[in-house]
């Protein structure tokens, strides 16, 4: 499992290795940690490490969004183990690839993967209420609404992602 790499028609994604830590730091934005509520590049840095090593456990997907263009990291989506986490995707697509079908494509490749690799059939995200932007992407990529939350910190939105009939074969 430490080599995937498929590619779309606007990103690539790859299962995010050790090497790719800096790049991805030098993307994660201001505007991006603020929009998750990460306090620090250093916060990040320990969370990437931590999932990292649950990736080669096989306890989570740990995704890198590659530009097709310029072939570097632009974003990340994880799917993490449903069992530790009621909301399993946690994913982030730099500011400058908004509203460009990057982060559509990446999902799109990265479910699937996960679909065709776990058997699973669904998967789960919570959004914060006040994130309307990362809440209308996920709609657009076919999740759907399944109730609001009151977490530790927020209102978050419950979303479910099925997965499609085309992986069962």
């Amino acid at each position: 499992m430490k080599e995937f790499m498929c590619t779309g028609q606007f990103a690539s994604v790859r299962l995010l290795q050790a090497h790719d830590v800096e790049a991805y730091l030098t993307v994660f934005s201001p505007e991006i940690r603020a929009a998750l509520g990460v306090t620090s590049v250093e916060v990040e840095r320990i969370y990437i490490y931590e999932e990292l090593a649950k990736q080669e456990q096989g306890r989570t997907f740990f995704f890198g969004i590659v530009d097709s263009a310029t072939k570097v990291i632009v974003g990340a989506i994880e799917i993490r183990n449903k069992i530790e986490h009621a909301g399993q995707l946690y994913c982030w697509l730099h500011e400058r690839y908004w509203g460009t079908g990057v982060f559509q494509d990446a999902l799109s490749i990265a479910t699937y993967w996960y679909f065709l690799y776990t058997q699973e059939s669904y998967i789960t995200a919570r959004v914060n209420v006040s994130n309307k932007r990362s809440y209308r992407a996920l709609k657009k990529c076919g999740f759907i609404d399944s109730g609001i939350i009151q977490s530790r910190v927020s209102l978050q939105y419950e979303m479910v992602f099925r997965r499609l009939s085309a992986v069962d074969t």
